[in-house]
């Protein structure tokens, strides 16, 4: 069996790419053959067909990436995952995929990118994703997980983007997002968060801040363009209210403003009238 523990890209198309990797494990290849067989799809004869197990064949010579075809895939993502310690991609977007998302995952410390978005996962965000501290991209949003957001996920320091809108996650925003100190890319628009956005926030170089449409109050953080990366910012359909802060006022690098549905006090036009680029709503 080609050794499949490097990398598996599962694109919307629901095209695979099997990274081969001469030194995968026995453990490894048995975990993805496992899961290979609870895996449901329209035309069984041809779902991964390179995923077989033959200890005669001599992979030494192939390092490069075999492509697998398969159609939309339906099925669990089992604990056994957990077992590819050398998986580095994680992406499963625009599928069928049920259930939760297994505590396992979080023993996948060499995974820089993990993408579960647009399937129908359920459950809380395991608290272990806070173990994934090569982690660059998170991208759990349109799916149903519920429950608050894991404090550890301050803990993800190599974390450039977070995706985590359209699902059902309640509580507050986590104070430890400051210390996500890399993270450019924060969205958690259309849950059903409450609380106030901690003011540590503003110490971040964010490029697109989006909390709309959930339940949040109090005031925007001071120093919410800090970094002068702040391009999109979008608040719209919550419960904060003061006035804008100073900080945006000299923030050229915003491109669209939302505010719409708050409580906000001040006159906004005034506020963003400098920018010829920006797109703003009130």
């Amino acid at each position: 069996m080609a050794h499949l523990s490097l990398s598996i890209i599962f694109l919307a198309t629901c095209t695979v790419f099997c990274s081969l990797n001469v030194a995968g494990s026995s453990e490894e290849d048995d975990a993805l053959l496992k899961w290979k067989a609870t895996l449901q799809t329209q035309n069984t004869s041809i779902l991964l067909p390179s995923w077989t197990h033959d200890p005669n064949l001599n992979f030494s010579a192939q390092k490069t990436v075999s492509p697998c075809h398969c159609n939309h895939l339906t099925g669990l993502i089992p604990e056994t995952l957990g077992n590819l310690k050398n998986l580095t991609v994680l992406s499963l977007y625009q599928n069928n995929m049920i259930g939760s998302i297994p505590r396992e995952i979080g023993n996948l410390t060499s995974l820089k990118i993990m993408e579960l978005q647009l399937n129908n996962l359920s459950g809380p965000i395991p608290q272990s994703l806070g173990e994934l501290k090569s982690l660059s991209v998170l991208s759990l949003h349109s799916n149903q997980l519920s429950g608050p957001i894991p404090q550890e996920l301050g803990n993800l320091t190599s974390l450039s983007e977070l995706q985590l809108g359209g699902n059902q996650l309640s509580g507050s925003i986590p104070s430890s997002f400051s210390n996500l100190h890399t993270l450019n890319t924060q969205s958690l628009t259309d849950n059903h968060l409450s609380g106030s956005i901690p003011q540590e926030l503003g110490e971040l170089s964010l490029v697109l801040f989006e909390i709309s449409k959930n339940s949040i109050s109090g005031s925007l953080p001071d120093e919410i363009c800090n970094g002068r990366k702040l391009q999109y910012l979008g608040v719209l359909n919550n419960e904060l209210k003061g006035a804008i802060p100073k900080s945006l006022y000299n923030c050229s690098s915003l491109i669209r403003v939302r505010l719409d549905g708050n409580q906000f006090t001040g006159d906004i036009s005034e506020s963003f009238g400098v920018y010829p680029q920006l797109h703003q709503s009130q």
